[in-house]
Parts: C-alpha cells; structure tokens; sequence
C-alpha cells in the first residue's frame, strides 16, 4: 500500500515539474524568438545596406570603363554574403551581367554561375526579396545594382535558436525532475515509514516496535525523532500499565483467599482464626 503511494506521489510530482516546466519553456521560446527575430532582422538590415554601400562604391568605376572582369569579382565578392543569392548589374537601363549563387549551396560552399539574362525571382520563391541602388560616379548615376536576398537563413537561425532553447528546457526539466524525485523520495521515505507503523501499532497494539532514529537536522528528523520519543513514553506507560495490573491481580488474588478464609471461619463458628498485619 505504502509504495503504491510513494508511487503515487512521484507521479504526481513529475506531472507537475513537467507541466510548469512546459509552460515556462513556451513562454521563454516566444519572448527570446522575437528577442532573436529583431536581433537578427538588425543584422539583415546591415548586412544589406552594408552591400548596398560597397556596391555602390565599388561598381562605378567598372562600369563607367565596362571592366568585365571586375564587376564579376566585384559580384562574386558580394554573393559571399550568406543573405545574397543573386546580383543583377545594369548600365543605366542595359543588362551587363548577372551571377547567382547554386541552388544546392550549403553554408559557404556554394558554386557562382554566371547568367545571360537578368535574374527574377521565381513565383514559387516568395521568401526571396529584392533591394536596389544606384551606381553614381561624379555626381551621375551610371547604372544600377540589383541584389536579390532571401530570408531563409533568419528563418534557419530562429529555428535553431528555438530547437536548442527546447532541448535545453527539455535537459533541464529531467535534471530538476529527478534532483526533485530523489529530494521527494528522501523526505517521503522516513514518513512513509512512520506511518506503516503507525498503521501497525493501531492495528496489532503492540508498541514494541523499534523505530530507528534520524540523525537530520530537517524537519523529517524532528519528526522521526518525535515519534520515536512518543512511542518509547507510550511503551513506558505500558510497562507501567501492565506492572500495575500484575500488582492489583496479585492483590486480588490475596483479598479473595481472605475472604474465602473468613467466611469459612463465620461458618464453622471457628474464632480461633488470626490474620497476620
């Protein structure tokens, strides 16, 4: 009976540590999600504009000379922002080139081919944005850039952000879990006890029962100790009780052997009978 409590106890413990747990961990993924989303749209922001910027700059001079060879590299050095994904680049309104990244690229290995025609973006990839800049050279716009950007790796990180926070609300949960089960089974293994006993001294009275005393300075330890002393009164008390009864049983014994020799005088006329003080 008694470890089908304790088992009961566990169980309703654990339930508890899992369901606060849960909800703390919910509420903690959504605020540091849009903590981290903000964070990491920031980064987006400047990454971009930083782009934009060497773009600007760098472009001018190729294009007002039409260096080929160096508005590739210029292209291939922007599309090393892990953002980019393609780079359209024009001489006022006529196409010059075009380069993107592979569509199987992973991380920083990824392949750059060069395009004949200018990129756009395909109606199934609606995750991909486009922001443009004028290329300026002494005060005179000289053409215009195209970077295309997608927001899967704000997308990626925000879900790795949350996969690890989970994980680690998870690991947590099972060590709080089972420091608090193995705390829990510390204190109700010695009340549990204590009330087996109990349960045993009600039912068979009998309270020669030892109980092992605590040497915790806790709470539970003062009241092992505590039911311990009670019961060692309890068996004093018995002692008592039962020497008691001995005596008066003895005592009875005496009166009624008196009586019995009295009456038995009365009815024999015997006056001769003496009783010792």
């Amino acid at each position: 009976m008694f470890d089908k409590i304790r088992r009961k106890i566990a169980a309703k413990l654990a339930f508890l540590i899992i369901l606060v747990v849960t909800f703390i961990s919910v509420v903690f993924t959504l605020y540091f999600s849009q903590i981290n989303k903000k964070n990491l749209t920031e980064y987006i922001d400047i990454s971009l504009s930083n782009a934009i910027h060497f773009a600007q700059m760098g472009y001018a001079q190729p294009i007002w000379d039409y260096n080929e060879s160096e508005i590739s590299n210029l292209s291939q050095i922007i599309l090393k922002n892990r953002l980019i994904i393609a780079v359209n680049v024009f001489d006022n309104d006529a196409f010059l080139m075009c380069n993107i990244k592979r569509e199987s690229y992973k991380e920083t290995l990824y392949e750059v081919i060069r395009m004949k025609t200018p990129y756009q973006i395909p109606l199934d990839q609606k995750n991909i944005k486009i922001k443009s800049g004028e290329i300026v050279l002494k005060n005179k716009a000289v053409g215009k850039f195209e970077l295309f950007y997608t927001e899967e790796f704000l997308n990626n990180a925000l879900s790795e952000s949350n996969t690890r926070m989970i994980v680690a609300f998870i690991i947590t949960a099972v060590l709080i879990t089972a420091v608090l089960m193995f705390g829990a089974d510390r204190i109700n293994r010695p009340i549990l006890e204590l009330a087996r006993i109990a349960v045993k001294i009600a039912d068979n009275n009998d309270f020669s029962i030892q109980i092992k005393r605590s040497d915790r300075i806790d709470e539970v330890g003062i009241l092992v100790n505590g039911f311990a002393n009670m019961i060692e009164q309890i068996r004093q008390k018995e002692i008592e009780k039962n020497s008691i009864y001995d005596t008066l049983e003895k005592n009875l014994i005496r009166f009624n052997a008196l009586f019995a020799a009295l009456q038995k005088a009365i009815d024999t006329s015997d006056y001769s009978m003496r009783m010792n003080p």
